[in-house]
């Protein structure tokens, strides 16, 4: 590996720290976060030191530290910027809880413990005798690039410590940096491993996010890999949830625009907290009102629409047909429009697209996502411009909106049926997932209808 050469200003308790343990014979290098916020220009808010000593060697240089812990962490007390912490150059064993290394063994060099740690951006150590800047895996690269990506294979990194996925969006939220799309399928792919994380550090993790700069940033991108759900369940219950005219967007979108807000007016933690929790749970369509709703009816092939004084109009429709079919429809559409309707239309058979894709996929997603990915097709619009419309009486732009939208998930529900997938896009990739629609019964035989409410 080549030297490369680095000089940064170092606190001169971090420096004499290291010289303490250089006289004593012992290798030392300043680790991680500390390294990543120097190549940066940012003063680091923690110092990490890795070592060669042992932690026995470490506090016999260093008689008034502490050592507490089973990692081997020395806590070396500094009058100006408090606690330093010392380490040994670590190896870490198998993972049997997704959380904690099953065994610590101390390595030989500072390459051995880098190898063990998260991101690249954090397996990074620098000499500050010599100057040598210690990079195995590219690290000051993907600072430049502002990524994360995991060091080596994402899997096996998040089979080591499930929470790093959660600290992949940290980092993406403190730093404003984007997360590499190997890195994010392997969140989605290893989501479930964070059943085995205490809540409290899932929480610590949160915490640190919403403090964050870019909070949104990365609770959008929870919600996108598939692990929001591991933060409280009923913040995936206002995805796609449509709210009142009151409103101009989504629960889930709502919340992050609030959350965002006081995040950029730099609110205390109690008041990004509140901005983001201030909703939650504002998941019941019941409380809705319905504008329009708007169908496709197999049996004429026609699409229609009607106003909520026009409802009556709709009944027949659907008490004729023998399935219907909708987007977010078991949680969205059908309570909805059963507030309306004088008997129950959940007795009638009925398919989620969404439903299906969360079941497969483990996660759920937008509308528009799939329609890109799947038909190369756009929305026409949202649901801010729908209430826009309202209060202007552009009856007849909400009905076109509503069409388009009944008329996208029908070709959505047919490409799949044909297919056995749909495709999305995120992040400028294309990515499938695959779906077994045998029980899904087929247009040509029976009637169908497609339903969307505004």
């Amino acid at each position: 590996m080549p030297k490369i050469k680095r000089q940064f200003q170092i606190q001169k308790e971090v420096s004499e720290i290291s010289t303490v343990l250089s006289r004593a014979g012992f290798s030392n290098f300043i680790v991680g976060g500390s390294v990543r916020d120097l190549i940066m220009g940012r003063v680091p808010k923690d110092w990490d030191i890795a070592t060669s000593a042992t932690p026995e060697e470490i506090q016999k240089v260093f008689p008034d530290s502490f050592y507490e812990n089973q990692f081997g962490t020395v806590g070396v007390k500094t009058e100006s910027i408090g606690i330093v912490e010392v380490t040994p150059y670590r190896l870490e064993s198998e993972y049997s809880d997704a959380r904690h290394p099953d065994k610590i063994a101390w390595a030989k060099t500072i390459e051995e413990d880098l190898a063990r740690r998260d991101f690249t951006i954090n397996a990074l150590a620098h000499n500050i005798e010599t100057g040598d800047l210690i990079d195995p895996f590219e690290g000051e690269a993907d600072i430049e690039k502002k990524l994360i990506r995991t060091v080596g294979n994402p899997d096996e990194r998040f089979n080591e410590d499930a929470l790093r996925m959660f600290r992949a969006l940290r980092f993406a939220s403190e730093l404003n940096f984007a997360i590499e799309l190997e890195t994010q399928a392997a969140i989605t792919k290893n989501a479930e491993l964070l059943a085995k994380v205490s809540k409290e550090r899932i929480r610590d993790e949160l915490i640190k996010i919403i403090i964050s700069d870019h909070p949104a940033l990365a609770l959008d991108l929870a919600a996108r890999l598939g692990i929001l759900k591991f933060i409280s369940p009923e913040f995936e219950k206002g995805i796609g949830m449509e709210q009142n005219q009151a409103h101009a967007y989504t629960v889930w979108e709502h919340l992050l625009r609030s959350l965002d807000h006081a995040a950029k007016k730099d609110y205390p933690l109690h008041v990004r907290l509140a901005s983001f929790f201030h909703d939650v749970g504002k998941n019941d369509p019941t409380l809705l009102d319905i504008a329009l709703v708007a169908i496709y009816d197999s049996e004429t092939g026609t699409y229609s629409s009607f106003l909520q004084e026009e409802l009556n109009k709709l009944w027949p429709i659907l008490e004729r047909a023998d399935m219907l079919i909708g987007f977010t429809s078991e949680h969205f559409d059908l309570p909805l429009l059963n507030k309306y309707y004088p008997g129950d239309l959940s007795k009638i058979k009925h398919l989620d697209i969404l439903k299906e894709i969360k079941q497969t996929y483990g996660r759920r997603m937008k509308l528009d996502q799939l329609a890109e990915g799947t038909l190369g097709k756009n929305k026409s619009g949202h649901g801010s411009d729908a209430n826009k419309w309202w209060r202007a009486g552009e009856i007849e732009k909400i009905r076109k909106y509503c069409i388009d939208d009944v008329r996208l998930t029908k070709e959505l529900y047919d490409y799949a049926r044909t297919n056995n997938k749909l495709i999305f896009k995120e992040g400028g990739a294309l990515n499938e997932i695959k779906l077994d629609t045998s029980e899904w019964e087929t247009p040509s035989e029976s009637k169908m209808t497609f339903s969307l409410p505004f």
